[in-house]
Protein backbone atom coordinates (compact mmCIF):
# COMPACT_ATOMS: atom_id res chain seq x y z
CA UNK A 1 0.00 0.00 0.00
CA UNK A 2 0.93 3.35 -1.03
CA UNK A 3 1.99 6.36 1.31
CA UNK A 4 -1.40 7.79 0.32
CA UNK A 5 -3.46 4.39 0.42
CA UNK A 6 -2.29 4.12 4.24
CA UNK A 7 -3.35 8.05 4.81
CA UNK A 8 -7.02 6.83 3.67
CA UNK A 9 -6.82 3.73 5.67
CA UNK A 10 -6.11 5.78 9.05
CA UNK A 11 -9.04 8.20 8.16
CA UNK A 12 -11.73 5.63 6.99
CA UNK A 13 -10.73 3.69 10.32
CA UNK A 14 -11.10 7.11 12.32
CA UNK A 15 -14.57 7.85 10.25
CA UNK A 16 -15.86 4.66 11.68
CA UNK A 17 -14.34 4.90 15.10
CA UNK A 18 -16.65 8.04 14.99
CA UNK A 19 -19.75 5.90 13.92
CA UNK A 20 -19.58 3.72 16.51
CA UNK A 21 -18.58 6.54 19.52
CA UNK A 22 -22.60 7.93 17.91
CA UNK A 23 -23.93 4.29 17.75
CA UNK A 24 -24.42 4.64 13.90
CA UNK A 25 -22.00 2.33 12.82
CA UNK A 26 -23.75 -0.31 10.49
CA UNK A 27 -22.34 -3.61 8.36
CA UNK A 28 -22.88 -1.57 5.38
CA UNK A 29 -20.07 1.21 6.03
CA UNK A 30 -17.99 -1.68 7.00
CA UNK A 31 -18.13 -3.61 3.57
CA UNK A 32 -18.09 -0.58 2.02
CA UNK A 33 -14.28 0.69 3.98
CA UNK A 34 -13.25 -3.32 2.94
CA UNK A 35 -14.17 -3.14 -0.39
CA UNK A 36 -12.43 0.18 -1.41
CA UNK A 37 -9.48 -1.22 -0.09
CA UNK A 38 -9.20 -4.87 -0.51
CA UNK A 39 -9.44 -6.31 2.26
CA UNK A 40 -12.14 -8.79 4.30
CA UNK A 41 -14.61 -7.10 6.82
CA UNK A 42 -13.84 -8.83 9.28
CA UNK A 43 -10.10 -7.17 8.88
CA UNK A 44 -12.64 -3.73 9.63
CA UNK A 45 -14.52 -5.34 12.43
CA UNK A 46 -11.30 -6.26 13.76
CA UNK A 47 -9.33 -2.69 13.59
CA UNK A 48 -12.43 -1.01 14.79
CA UNK A 49 -12.38 -3.60 18.10
CA UNK A 50 -9.26 -1.81 19.62
CA UNK A 51 -7.55 2.09 20.13
CA UNK A 52 -5.97 2.86 17.31
CA UNK A 53 -1.77 2.55 18.30
CA UNK A 54 0.34 5.63 19.52
CA UNK A 55 1.72 5.65 16.04
CA UNK A 56 -0.95 5.25 14.18
CA UNK A 57 -3.19 2.18 12.20
CA UNK A 58 -1.07 -0.22 10.15
CA UNK A 59 -1.60 -0.70 6.68
CA UNK A 60 -4.39 -3.89 6.45
CA UNK A 61 -2.92 -6.83 5.02
CA UNK A 62 -4.77 -8.22 1.36
CA UNK A 63 -6.06 -11.31 1.18
CA UNK A 64 -3.52 -14.19 -0.13
CA UNK A 65 0.50 -14.76 0.42
CA UNK A 66 3.00 -12.54 1.52
CA UNK A 67 4.88 -10.65 -0.97
CA UNK A 68 8.84 -11.76 -1.76
CA UNK A 69 11.08 -9.44 0.05
CA UNK A 70 14.57 -9.83 -1.67
CA UNK A 71 17.58 -10.79 0.12
CA UNK A 72 20.98 -9.94 -0.10
CA UNK A 73 21.39 -12.85 -2.93
CA UNK A 74 19.06 -11.31 -5.26
CA UNK A 75 20.58 -7.87 -5.06
CA UNK A 76 24.19 -9.10 -5.54
CA UNK A 77 22.98 -11.42 -8.66
CA UNK A 78 21.15 -8.28 -10.09
CA UNK A 79 24.85 -6.79 -9.97
CA UNK A 80 26.66 -9.80 -11.52
CA UNK A 81 24.02 -10.70 -14.24
CA UNK A 82 23.54 -6.79 -14.80
CA UNK A 83 20.11 -6.26 -14.02
CA UNK A 84 18.78 -9.29 -16.53
CA UNK A 85 16.49 -10.44 -13.82
CA UNK A 86 15.02 -13.65 -16.12
CA UNK A 87 18.92 -14.75 -16.13
CA UNK A 88 18.71 -14.15 -12.34
CA UNK A 89 15.65 -16.41 -12.32
CA UNK A 90 16.86 -19.27 -14.68
CA UNK A 91 20.39 -19.32 -12.16
CA UNK A 92 18.19 -19.42 -8.75
CA UNK A 93 16.11 -22.36 -10.48
CA UNK A 94 18.78 -24.12 -11.26
CA UNK A 95 20.09 -23.90 -7.83
CA UNK A 96 16.17 -24.98 -6.35
CA UNK A 97 16.72 -27.88 -8.37
CA UNK A 98 19.96 -29.30 -7.51
CA UNK A 99 21.40 -28.87 -11.04
CA UNK A 100 23.73 -25.51 -10.56
CA UNK A 101 23.25 -24.57 -13.80
CA UNK A 102 21.61 -21.75 -15.94
CA UNK A 103 21.54 -21.76 -19.95
CA UNK A 104 24.58 -24.19 -19.96
CA UNK A 105 26.76 -21.90 -17.42
CA UNK A 106 27.45 -22.87 -13.79
CA UNK A 107 26.18 -20.78 -10.69
CA UNK A 108 29.23 -18.81 -8.72
CA UNK A 109 29.09 -20.84 -5.40
CA UNK A 110 28.34 -18.06 -3.57
CA UNK A 111 25.21 -16.86 -5.01
CA UNK A 112 24.50 -21.09 -4.74
CA UNK A 113 24.95 -21.34 -0.82
CA UNK A 114 22.83 -18.02 -0.58
CA UNK A 115 19.83 -19.59 -2.50
CA UNK A 116 20.06 -23.08 -0.91
CA UNK A 117 16.57 -23.48 0.87
CA UNK A 118 14.54 -21.02 -0.04
CA UNK A 119 10.47 -21.15 -1.64
CA UNK A 120 10.69 -21.14 -5.36
CA UNK A 121 9.56 -17.37 -6.77
CA UNK A 122 7.85 -16.66 -10.30
CA UNK A 123 9.63 -14.47 -12.64
CA UNK A 124 6.98 -12.09 -13.02
CA UNK A 125 7.26 -11.85 -8.74
CA UNK A 126 11.06 -11.08 -9.15
CA UNK A 127 10.67 -8.65 -11.67
CA UNK A 128 8.03 -6.98 -9.30
CA UNK A 129 10.03 -6.98 -6.26
CA UNK A 130 12.95 -4.92 -8.24
CA UNK A 131 10.73 -2.50 -9.47
CA UNK A 132 8.93 -2.05 -6.20
CA UNK A 133 11.82 -2.41 -3.48
CA UNK A 134 14.61 -0.78 -5.60
CA UNK A 135 14.41 3.14 -6.61
CA UNK A 136 15.44 4.13 -10.17
CA UNK A 137 19.03 5.77 -9.20
CA UNK A 138 20.18 1.98 -7.34
CA UNK A 139 18.59 0.31 -10.21
CA UNK A 140 20.51 2.67 -12.67
CA UNK A 141 23.51 2.28 -10.21
CA UNK A 142 23.47 -1.60 -10.08
CA UNK A 143 23.95 -1.69 -13.67
CA UNK A 144 25.50 1.27 -14.94
CA UNK A 145 27.92 2.53 -12.03
CA UNK A 146 28.10 5.72 -10.01
CA UNK A 147 27.34 8.00 -13.57
CA UNK A 148 23.31 5.81 -13.39
CA UNK A 149 22.97 6.70 -10.19
CA UNK A 150 23.68 10.24 -10.62
CA UNK A 151 21.64 10.24 -13.77
CA UNK A 152 18.54 9.79 -10.98
CA UNK A 153 19.99 11.62 -7.79
CA UNK A 154 18.11 14.82 -6.98
CA UNK A 155 20.82 17.38 -5.49
CA UNK A 156 20.33 20.52 -3.13
CA UNK A 157 20.31 24.07 -4.93
CA UNK A 158 22.77 26.15 -3.17
CA UNK A 159 21.87 29.65 -2.17
CA UNK A 160 21.74 32.51 -3.98
CA UNK A 161 24.37 35.20 -3.44
CA UNK A 162 25.17 38.46 -4.89
CA UNK A 163 26.53 39.41 -7.82
CA UNK A 164 30.13 39.11 -8.43
CA UNK A 165 30.64 37.46 -4.97
CA UNK A 166 31.06 33.43 -5.87
CA UNK A 167 32.71 32.86 -9.37
CA UNK A 168 33.12 28.88 -10.94
CA UNK A 169 35.69 27.75 -13.35
CA UNK A 170 36.01 24.54 -15.63
CA UNK A 171 37.43 23.37 -18.93
CA UNK A 172 35.21 21.96 -21.37
CA UNK A 173 36.36 20.42 -24.51
CA UNK A 174 34.27 21.41 -27.37
CA UNK A 175 32.85 19.31 -30.80
CA UNK A 176 34.12 21.34 -33.10
CA UNK A 177 37.68 20.83 -35.35
CA UNK A 178 39.58 24.23 -35.56
CA UNK A 179 43.03 24.22 -37.38
CA UNK A 180 45.97 26.08 -35.68
CA UNK A 181 49.01 27.80 -36.85
CA UNK A 182 50.95 24.52 -36.31
CA UNK A 183 49.82 20.74 -36.71
CA UNK A 184 46.96 19.16 -37.41
CA UNK A 185 43.47 20.32 -37.08
CA UNK A 186 41.63 19.57 -33.31
CA UNK A 187 39.39 20.53 -30.46
CA UNK A 188 39.72 23.55 -28.93
CA UNK A 189 39.39 23.73 -24.88
CA UNK A 190 37.21 26.50 -23.47
CA UNK A 191 38.14 27.94 -20.02
CA UNK A 192 35.95 29.82 -18.69
CA UNK A 193 34.07 31.82 -15.77
CA UNK A 194 30.78 31.97 -15.04
CA UNK A 195 29.00 34.74 -11.63
CA UNK A 196 26.78 32.61 -9.64
CA UNK A 197 24.80 35.07 -9.21
CA UNK A 198 23.82 36.62 -12.16
CA UNK A 199 24.81 33.65 -14.46
CA UNK A 200 26.81 35.95 -16.56
CA UNK A 201 30.05 34.83 -18.44
CA UNK A 202 32.74 37.36 -17.45
CA UNK A 203 35.80 35.68 -18.77
CA UNK A 204 36.97 32.71 -21.32
CA UNK A 205 39.68 31.37 -23.08
CA UNK A 206 40.28 29.33 -26.30
CA UNK A 207 43.71 26.76 -26.64
CA UNK A 208 44.24 23.43 -28.36
CA UNK A 209 44.30 22.04 -24.32
CA UNK A 210 44.11 23.86 -21.12
CA UNK A 211 47.04 25.29 -18.75
CA UNK A 212 47.97 27.92 -16.02
CA UNK A 213 48.21 30.25 -18.98
CA UNK A 214 44.37 29.62 -20.18
CA UNK A 215 43.35 29.92 -16.27
CA UNK A 216 45.26 33.32 -15.88
CA UNK A 217 43.56 34.68 -19.33
CA UNK A 218 39.99 33.72 -18.48
CA UNK A 219 40.71 35.69 -14.85
CA UNK A 220 41.98 38.62 -16.27
CA UNK A 221 39.42 39.30 -18.19
CA UNK A 222 36.71 38.18 -15.53
CA UNK A 223 38.20 40.98 -13.49
CA UNK A 224 39.12 43.57 -15.86
CA UNK A 225 36.03 45.85 -16.34
CA UNK A 226 36.03 47.00 -19.74
CA UNK A 227 33.29 48.98 -21.03
CA UNK A 228 32.81 47.82 -24.61
CA UNK A 229 31.74 44.22 -22.94
CA UNK A 230 29.28 45.86 -20.25
CA UNK A 231 29.54 46.45 -16.80
CA UNK A 232 31.07 43.37 -15.67
CA UNK A 233 34.77 43.46 -14.02
CA UNK A 234 35.23 42.68 -10.62
CA UNK A 235 37.39 41.29 -8.10
CA UNK A 236 35.08 38.35 -6.28
CA UNK A 237 35.09 36.74 -3.08
CA UNK A 238 35.30 33.13 -3.75
CA UNK A 239 36.29 30.92 -7.18
CA UNK A 240 35.29 27.32 -6.92
CA UNK A 241 38.13 25.09 -9.14
CA UNK A 242 37.59 21.49 -9.48
CA UNK A 243 41.09 19.15 -9.25
CA UNK A 244 42.64 19.88 -11.87
CA UNK A 245 46.41 20.52 -12.31
CA UNK A 246 45.53 24.20 -13.82
CA UNK A 247 44.06 25.39 -10.87
CA UNK A 248 46.38 23.90 -8.41
CA UNK A 249 49.65 26.11 -10.88
CA UNK A 250 51.95 28.79 -8.44
CA UNK A 251 51.23 31.00 -10.80
CA UNK A 252 47.17 30.65 -10.56
CA UNK A 253 47.58 30.73 -6.63
CA UNK A 254 49.96 33.77 -6.33
CA UNK A 255 47.60 35.58 -9.10
CA UNK A 256 44.39 34.99 -6.54
CA UNK A 257 46.27 35.02 -3.65
CA UNK A 258 47.49 38.52 -4.20
CA UNK A 259 43.89 39.77 -4.44
CA UNK A 260 42.83 38.29 -1.56
CA UNK A 261 40.38 35.90 -3.46
CA UNK A 262 39.71 32.29 -2.01
CA UNK A 263 39.87 29.51 -3.59
CA UNK A 264 37.83 26.30 -3.29
CA UNK A 265 39.06 23.16 -4.51
CA UNK A 266 35.95 21.18 -4.83
CA UNK A 267 36.78 16.91 -4.43
CA UNK A 268 37.53 15.40 -7.82
CA UNK A 269 34.86 13.58 -10.13
CA UNK A 270 31.87 16.04 -8.49
CA UNK A 271 30.35 17.95 -11.25
CA UNK A 272 27.26 18.63 -9.17
CA UNK A 273 28.93 20.65 -6.58
CA UNK A 274 29.63 23.75 -9.68
CA UNK A 275 26.47 22.82 -11.65
CA UNK A 276 25.74 26.41 -13.09
CA UNK A 277 29.24 25.89 -15.03
CA UNK A 278 28.59 22.87 -16.11
CA UNK A 279 25.03 23.11 -17.28
CA UNK A 280 26.92 26.63 -18.92
CA UNK A 281 29.09 24.59 -21.13
CA UNK A 282 25.94 22.18 -21.96
CA UNK A 283 24.50 25.49 -23.14
CA UNK A 284 27.62 26.40 -25.15
CA UNK A 285 27.56 23.07 -26.99
CA UNK A 286 24.05 22.96 -27.44
CA UNK A 287 23.47 26.78 -28.96
CA UNK A 288 26.67 27.30 -29.88
CA UNK A 289 29.04 24.87 -31.06
CA UNK A 290 25.94 23.17 -33.13
CA UNK A 291 25.97 25.99 -35.77
CA UNK A 292 29.38 25.98 -36.64
CA UNK A 293 30.95 24.40 -39.48
CA UNK A 294 33.42 21.71 -38.37
CA UNK A 295 30.63 20.27 -35.57
CA UNK A 296 32.14 16.88 -34.86
CA UNK A 297 28.83 15.00 -33.11
CA UNK A 298 26.88 15.87 -36.44
CA UNK A 299 25.73 12.45 -38.25
CA UNK A 300 27.79 10.16 -39.74
CA UNK A 301 27.30 7.73 -43.00
CA UNK A 302 27.51 3.74 -42.59
CA UNK A 303 31.17 4.06 -42.18
CA UNK A 304 31.75 6.30 -39.56
CA UNK A 305 32.55 9.78 -41.50
CA UNK A 306 30.81 12.45 -41.08
CA UNK A 307 28.76 13.80 -43.03
CA UNK A 308 29.54 17.33 -43.04
CA UNK A 309 32.12 19.66 -44.66
CA UNK A 310 35.16 17.95 -42.88
CA UNK A 311 36.35 14.82 -41.87
CA UNK A 312 37.78 14.26 -38.60
CA UNK A 313 39.45 11.12 -38.80
CA UNK A 314 43.16 11.09 -37.93
CA UNK A 315 44.96 11.14 -41.77
CA UNK A 316 42.24 14.10 -42.46
CA UNK A 317 43.07 15.84 -39.64
CA UNK A 318 46.54 15.90 -39.98
CA UNK A 319 46.66 17.09 -43.75
CA UNK A 320 44.03 20.24 -42.71
CA UNK A 321 46.37 22.53 -44.09
CA UNK A 322 46.70 21.78 -47.17
CA UNK A 323 43.05 20.32 -48.00
CA UNK A 324 40.82 22.46 -50.40
CA UNK A 325 38.13 23.01 -47.79
CA UNK A 326 39.97 23.80 -44.86
CA UNK A 327 38.91 23.84 -41.04
CA UNK A 328 37.96 27.32 -39.49
CA UNK A 329 41.17 28.82 -37.44
CA UNK A 330 41.25 29.14 -34.13
CA UNK A 331 41.44 33.15 -34.34
CA UNK A 332 38.46 33.29 -36.40
CA UNK A 333 36.76 30.45 -33.89
CA UNK A 334 37.53 33.27 -30.93
CA UNK A 335 35.89 35.80 -32.91
CA UNK A 336 32.69 34.33 -33.38
CA UNK A 337 32.53 32.80 -29.66
CA UNK A 338 32.79 36.61 -28.44
CA UNK A 339 30.39 37.61 -29.98
CA UNK A 340 28.16 34.80 -29.20
CA UNK A 341 29.38 35.22 -25.34
CA UNK A 342 28.57 38.83 -26.01
CA UNK A 343 24.46 37.78 -26.84
CA UNK A 344 24.36 35.55 -23.82
CA UNK A 345 25.40 38.26 -21.35
CA UNK A 346 22.63 40.98 -22.83
CA UNK A 347 20.09 38.93 -25.23
CA UNK A 348 18.90 35.52 -23.70
CA UNK A 349 16.82 35.41 -21.18
CA UNK A 350 17.46 32.70 -18.42
CA UNK A 351 14.83 30.57 -16.64
CA UNK A 352 16.76 30.40 -13.38
CA UNK A 353 16.53 34.66 -13.23
CA UNK A 354 12.67 34.94 -13.48
CA UNK A 355 13.33 35.44 -17.35
CA UNK A 356 16.00 38.05 -17.09
CA UNK A 357 19.06 38.19 -18.93
CA UNK A 358 22.76 38.23 -16.64
CA UNK A 359 23.12 42.20 -17.60
CA UNK A 360 19.85 42.82 -16.51
CA UNK A 361 19.94 40.70 -13.23
CA UNK A 362 24.04 42.25 -13.03
CA UNK A 363 21.78 46.16 -12.67
CA UNK A 364 19.14 45.52 -11.12
CA UNK A 365 21.61 44.33 -7.82
CA UNK A 366 22.90 46.92 -5.66
CA UNK A 367 25.72 44.82 -4.03
CA UNK A 368 28.95 47.05 -3.98
CA UNK A 369 31.76 45.73 -6.62
CA UNK A 370 35.38 46.33 -6.06
CA UNK A 371 37.76 47.12 -8.66
CA UNK A 372 41.80 47.49 -9.07
CA UNK A 373 43.01 49.28 -12.33
CA UNK A 374 43.44 47.10 -15.67
CA UNK A 375 47.38 47.33 -15.26
CA UNK A 376 47.56 46.06 -12.03
CA UNK A 377 45.88 43.22 -13.09
CA UNK A 378 47.14 42.57 -16.81
CA UNK A 379 51.02 41.77 -15.22
CA UNK A 380 49.72 40.15 -12.34
CA UNK A 381 47.68 37.33 -14.71
CA UNK A 382 49.37 37.71 -17.93
CA UNK A 383 51.70 34.43 -17.47
CA UNK A 384 52.15 33.40 -21.30
CA UNK A 385 55.44 34.79 -21.84
CA UNK A 386 58.95 34.36 -24.36
CA UNK A 387 62.32 35.97 -25.03
CA UNK A 388 62.27 37.52 -28.13
CA UNK A 389 65.06 39.97 -30.29
CA UNK A 390 63.34 43.44 -31.33
CA UNK A 391 64.54 43.20 -35.19
CA UNK A 392 64.76 46.40 -37.72
CA UNK A 393 61.28 46.91 -38.27
CA UNK A 394 59.98 46.19 -34.30
CA UNK A 395 59.33 42.79 -32.55
CA UNK A 396 57.86 39.94 -34.94
CA UNK A 397 55.37 37.44 -32.69
CA UNK A 398 53.13 35.17 -33.56
CA UNK A 399 53.39 36.33 -37.72
CA UNK A 400 52.60 40.16 -36.44
CA UNK A 401 54.97 42.77 -36.18
CA UNK A 402 54.77 44.98 -32.61
CA UNK A 403 55.63 48.45 -32.04
CA UNK A 404 55.93 51.48 -29.62
CA UNK A 405 57.85 54.41 -29.63
CA UNK A 406 60.23 53.09 -26.43
CA UNK A 407 61.80 50.58 -29.18
CA UNK A 408 63.38 53.06 -31.25
CA UNK A 409 67.32 52.52 -31.00
CA UNK A 410 67.15 49.23 -29.26
CA UNK A 411 67.53 46.74 -32.44
CA UNK A 412 69.18 43.77 -31.00
CA UNK A 413 68.47 43.94 -27.39
CA UNK A 414 66.75 40.83 -26.22
CA UNK A 415 62.87 41.07 -24.23
CA UNK A 416 60.80 39.68 -22.56
CA UNK A 417 56.64 39.40 -23.95
CA UNK A 418 53.90 38.45 -22.06
CA UNK A 419 50.52 38.36 -24.09
CA UNK A 420 46.88 36.46 -23.37
CA UNK A 421 46.37 33.47 -25.71
CA UNK A 422 42.89 35.29 -27.49
CA UNK A 423 43.95 38.89 -27.94
CA UNK A 424 46.41 39.33 -30.44
CA UNK A 425 45.82 43.34 -29.71
CA UNK A 426 49.43 43.85 -27.46
CA UNK A 427 51.83 41.89 -26.15
CA UNK A 428 53.54 43.53 -23.09
CA UNK A 429 57.14 44.46 -23.33
CA UNK A 430 59.63 43.69 -20.69
CA UNK A 431 63.22 44.76 -20.39
CA UNK A 432 65.63 43.72 -17.47
CA UNK A 433 62.59 42.38 -15.69
CA UNK A 434 60.94 45.58 -15.72
CA UNK A 435 57.83 46.72 -17.84
CA UNK A 436 58.83 49.01 -20.60
CA UNK A 437 56.02 49.17 -22.77
CA UNK A 438 52.56 47.74 -24.44
CA UNK A 439 53.46 47.21 -28.07
CA UNK A 440 50.82 46.85 -30.40
CA UNK A 441 50.41 45.31 -34.01
CA UNK A 442 51.64 48.08 -36.96
CA UNK A 443 48.85 47.28 -38.81
CA UNK A 444 46.67 48.94 -35.84
CA UNK A 445 48.89 52.04 -34.94
CA UNK A 446 46.27 55.37 -34.75
CA UNK A 447 48.48 58.30 -36.96
CA UNK A 448 49.40 59.75 -33.15
CA UNK A 449 51.24 56.92 -32.39
CA UNK A 450 52.81 56.77 -35.47
CA UNK A 451 53.67 60.45 -35.44
CA UNK A 452 55.22 59.54 -31.71
CA UNK A 453 57.45 57.11 -33.25
CA UNK A 454 58.87 59.27 -35.83
CA UNK A 455 59.45 61.92 -33.33
CA UNK A 456 61.38 59.77 -30.55
CA UNK A 457 63.68 58.59 -33.47
CA UNK A 458 64.17 62.39 -34.58
CA UNK A 459 64.41 62.92 -30.55
CA UNK A 460 66.88 60.46 -30.50
CA UNK A 461 69.02 61.45 -33.01
CA UNK A 462 68.85 64.99 -32.27
CA UNK A 463 70.13 64.37 -28.50
CA UNK A 464 72.86 62.05 -30.16
CA UNK A 465 73.64 64.86 -32.45
CA UNK A 466 74.22 67.46 -29.31
CA UNK A 467 76.10 65.10 -27.29
CA UNK A 468 78.85 64.63 -30.47
CA UNK A 469 79.05 68.26 -30.92
CA UNK A 470 79.53 68.17 -26.98
CA UNK A 471 82.35 66.06 -26.98
CA UNK A 472 84.29 67.55 -30.22
CA UNK A 473 83.97 70.72 -28.37
CA UNK A 474 85.81 69.78 -25.51
CA UNK A 475 88.01 67.77 -27.32
CA UNK A 476 88.96 71.11 -29.20
CA UNK A 477 89.67 73.02 -26.20
CA UNK A 478 91.88 70.82 -24.94
CA UNK A 479 93.72 70.70 -28.07
CA UNK A 480 93.61 74.48 -28.03
CA UNK A 481 95.59 74.70 -24.86
CA UNK A 482 98.00 71.96 -25.01
CA UNK A 483 99.59 73.58 -28.39
CA UNK A 484 99.36 77.40 -27.44
CA UNK A 485 100.69 77.53 -23.75
CA UNK A 486 104.52 76.80 -22.80
CA UNK A 487 105.57 73.42 -21.35
CA UNK A 488 106.80 75.28 -18.28
CA UNK A 489 103.73 77.24 -18.15
CA UNK A 490 101.55 74.55 -18.14
CA UNK A 491 102.84 73.09 -15.39
CA UNK A 492 103.10 75.53 -13.33
CA UNK A 493 99.32 76.42 -14.18
CA UNK A 494 98.52 73.04 -13.57
CA UNK A 495 100.14 71.99 -9.88
CA UNK A 496 101.09 75.67 -8.29
CA UNK A 497 102.44 74.31 -5.56
CA UNK A 498 104.50 71.38 -7.42
CA UNK A 499 108.79 72.58 -7.43
CA UNK A 500 109.66 73.21 -10.80
CA UNK A 501 112.14 70.12 -12.24
CA UNK A 502 115.92 70.92 -12.17
CA UNK A 503 117.27 71.83 -15.79
CA UNK A 504 118.13 69.11 -17.94
CA UNK A 505 121.40 68.96 -19.00
CA UNK A 506 122.06 69.95 -22.66
CA UNK A 507 122.82 67.47 -25.23
CA UNK A 508 126.01 66.70 -26.80
CA UNK A 509 126.30 67.99 -29.82
CA UNK A 510 127.51 65.95 -33.19
CA UNK A 511 128.93 67.53 -35.93
CA UNK A 512 126.70 67.05 -39.38
CA UNK A 513 128.21 65.73 -42.00
CA UNK A 514 128.61 67.29 -45.15
CA UNK A 515 126.15 65.17 -46.90
CA UNK A 516 124.23 61.87 -45.83
CA UNK A 517 125.35 58.78 -46.99
CA UNK A 518 123.58 56.72 -48.85
CA UNK A 519 122.23 53.56 -47.07
CA UNK A 520 123.52 49.76 -47.95
CA UNK A 521 119.69 49.20 -49.28
CA UNK A 522 119.50 52.48 -50.44
CA UNK A 523 123.24 51.84 -52.45
CA UNK A 524 121.53 48.33 -53.49
CA UNK A 525 118.13 49.67 -55.06
CA UNK A 526 119.72 52.77 -57.07
CA UNK A 527 119.98 51.79 -60.57
CA UNK A 528 123.48 51.67 -62.23
CA UNK A 529 122.94 53.69 -65.35
CA UNK A 530 126.90 54.21 -66.46
CA UNK A 531 126.76 50.88 -67.25
CA UNK A 532 124.84 51.30 -69.84
CA UNK A 533 126.85 54.47 -71.36
CA UNK A 534 123.89 56.91 -69.95
CA UNK A 535 124.61 59.67 -68.41
CA UNK A 536 122.07 61.03 -65.68
CA UNK A 537 120.86 64.78 -66.81
CA UNK A 538 120.59 65.76 -63.34
CA UNK A 539 124.35 65.05 -62.76
CA UNK A 540 126.90 68.39 -62.33
CA UNK A 541 129.32 67.25 -65.43
CA UNK A 542 131.61 70.61 -64.03
CA UNK A 543 132.74 68.96 -61.70
CA UNK A 544 134.77 66.06 -60.99
CA UNK A 545 133.20 62.04 -61.93
CA UNK A 546 135.64 60.79 -59.27
CA UNK A 547 134.06 60.57 -55.44
CA UNK A 548 135.76 62.82 -53.21
CA UNK A 549 137.45 60.65 -50.30
CA UNK A 550 135.32 60.98 -47.07
CA UNK A 551 137.44 61.76 -43.31
CA UNK A 552 135.63 59.33 -41.39
CA UNK A 553 137.25 60.40 -38.48
CA UNK A 554 135.15 63.22 -38.10
CA UNK A 555 132.46 61.10 -37.67
CA UNK A 556 133.35 59.43 -34.42
CA UNK A 557 132.12 60.49 -31.41
CA UNK A 558 134.64 61.59 -28.88
CA UNK A 559 133.99 59.28 -26.58
CA UNK A 560 134.91 56.50 -28.67
CA UNK A 561 138.39 58.33 -30.15
CA UNK A 562 141.05 55.73 -29.46
CA UNK A 563 144.58 56.82 -29.83
CA UNK A 564 146.83 56.01 -32.53
CA UNK A 565 149.38 53.39 -32.05
CA UNK A 566 152.71 53.88 -33.28
CA UNK A 567 153.99 51.41 -36.43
Amino acid sequence: MSHLDLEQWRGSLMQLRALKADGLLTTGHVREVAGSFGVTERTVWRRLSSDPPPGGDAAPTRRGRAPYELTQTDLVAYIIYNGNIAHLHRARCGVLDGSLTAAGNPVPQALAEGWRGTRPVALRTLQRAFASQLSSGMRAGMTEGEAGRRRHEVYLERDSVPRNQVWEMDHARLPLMVQTRRGAATNPWLTSVLDCGTRAVLGWCLATRPNASTVLTALAMALTHDPARGPFGAVPRLVRVDQGLEFAAESVQAALGSLSVTRDRLPGYEPHLKGKIERFHRTVQDAFSKGQPGFTDGPRDKAGNLLGPLKDDPKSRAAAQQAEVKPMSLEEFARRFAKWAHWYNTKKPHSMLNGATPLQAWEADPFELYRIPADTIRHLLMAVKSEHTIGKNGINFNSRTYHHRKLSGRAGERVTLRHMPNDPSFVEVYLNGVHWCTAHPKDELTEEEKDAIFEERRAKKTELKRLHGQARKIAQEELMIAGDAPETQMATENSPTRPAPAPTPPKRQTPAPPHKLPTRRQRKRAPRLDILGIVDPYTDTDTDTEPKPVDLSEYHRPDHQTTESSP
